[in-house]
């Protein structure tokens, strides 16, 4: 489609024109602009990572690494020409590279993309900022791989290719950048046309689904927690602060001391390992499965130090318990978190009545899940769209797509409650 310049009730039609006319660079002027400006191809995404090539055995490179609010990471790949050859095939080659980064590994990505382009700061506060998390959440990350295309135009072969991606709900995109010369000055028309924009609420209540799925997941896991000796603990915490307790009533100087009190759940596989192995562990996955800071290990004047695990079950903790009582610590369970799985999952803990222009009255639901979910006259309704509506009629500087409905309900409910 054309575009025009409108002067003096006369429409004059702007030539397009190439990159490689306007000698305008891949990546030392595209890629450089569009990294500093991410969200006009990705919008609420984080780029983590330039030019990355972190994988043995291989010279490949990815333009942009970034993530998204989901804490999804997302491959951008970028070409000035104009059919985007073969680059559907580089992205999903990036995508699997690294599909297996985790939160740990992505920090120390971005750490150096910081340094490098003289930033001071902390990678991982800044990582927890815009995830809006806060402490590090191993398990919520990296849960897919985005690919976002960008061109200036795209041939039918790869068009074809991702289309057919599409349908198996693979999330990739096609970003097409036109340039136009006007006057000595290049004007840039981006457009996303796969998706096409209308689509998107198809494919966002698709990953809706996929959401509840893991939010439900959340819920069905236990949340007890003990009192022992004045204070409250979960799980995991509890059994380290029995350990540390009974080592400072005993003084033991071996590791079998402790076995002698706690014969069956500590001789399991990697529940009390020593603590050298534990950090090396950790320093080459990136997952702390053991309590590592100084003050948590275990220190046995002969055996040396050990980590205690915080991978603890209903199970292995009730048979822990059972050991702890019998030298005479009173565990009390003190609570377990209330969570119906299923159409609500969780407690109602924020909610409030808007209406909108055509009078229509909803309901918009906060569960302590984060669950959001809107009524109208009593009966539930797509959340989403509820958002979206209330949103546009309020004017609020809140994106409309590319955020969860759960990061979305959470900021309109934050706009509402200033109001």
């Amino acid at each position: 489609m054309a575009i025009y310049n409108y002067a003096n009730d006369s429409l004059s039609k702007i030539d397009p024109t190439t990159f490689h006319t306007q000698k305008i660079l891949e990546r030392q002027n595209l890629q450089k602009a569009l990294k500093q400006q991410i969200d006009i191809i990705a919008p609420d995404t984080l780029v983590i990572a330039e030019e990355f090539s972190e994988w043995s055995d291989s010279q490949r490179r990815i333009d942009l690494l970034a993530i998204d609010k989901d804490a999804n990471l997302v491959v951008i790949e970028l070409k000035r020409n104009e059919t985007g050859e073969y680059m559907d095939l580089q992205a999903l080659r990036y995508a699997a590279m690294v599909s297996t980064l985790t939160f740990k590994q992505a920090t120390d990505i971005y750490q150096k993309y910081l340094n490098a382009n003289d930033c001071e700061d902390n990678a991982e506060e800044k990582l927890l900022e815009f995830l809006e998390w806060e402490i590090p959440q191993e398990e919520d990350f990296a849960l897919d791989v985005g690919i976002v295309l960008v061109s200036a135009n795209f041939s039918k072969e790869l068009t074809t290719s991702v289309m057919w991606l599409l349908d198996r709900n693979v999330d990739i995109k096609c970003i097409r950048m036109i340039p136009y010369n006007n006057e000595d000055k290049v004007i840039i028309d981006v457009q996303q046309i796969i998706p096409l924009p209308e689509a998107e609420d198809y494919r966002v209540k698709i990953k809706e689904q996929a959401e509840q799925r893991r939010e439900a997941r959340k819920s069905s896991r236990d949340y007890t927690r003990y009192k022992f000796m004045g204070e409250t603990y979960n799980k995991r915490k509890l059994v380290l602060t029995i350990l540390h307790y009974w080592f400072k009533e005993n003084n033991p100087k071996t590791i079998s001391e402790l076995y002698k009190v706690f014969p069956s759940e500590m001789r399991r596989r990697e529940i009390l390992i020593k603590a050298e192995t534990a950090e090396e562990s950790f320093n080459n996955k990136g997952i702390a499965r053991h309590f590592l800071n100084d003050d948590e290990i275990l220190s046995f004047p002969v055996d040396g130090r050990y980590a205690v695990s915080n991978q603890w079950s209903k199970e292995s903790i009730d048979k822990f318990l059972v050991y702890a009582e019998k030298i005479g610590y009173e565990i009390e369970e003190v609570s377990q978190r209330k969570i119906r799985v299923g159409v609500d999952i969780g407690e109602i803990i924020e909610e409030t009545n808007v209406t909108l222009n055509d009078s229509a009255e909803y309901r918009i639901v906060r569960r302590d899940s984060e669950q959001i979910q809107a009524f109208h006259d009593g009966v539930q309704v797509t959340a989403k769209d509820v958002l979206r509506k209330v949103i546009t009629e309020r004017g609020y500087d809140i994106p409309l797509h590319g955020l969860t409905t759960r990061t979305m309900g959470k900021r309109l409910l934050d706009k509402l409650r200033d109001e």
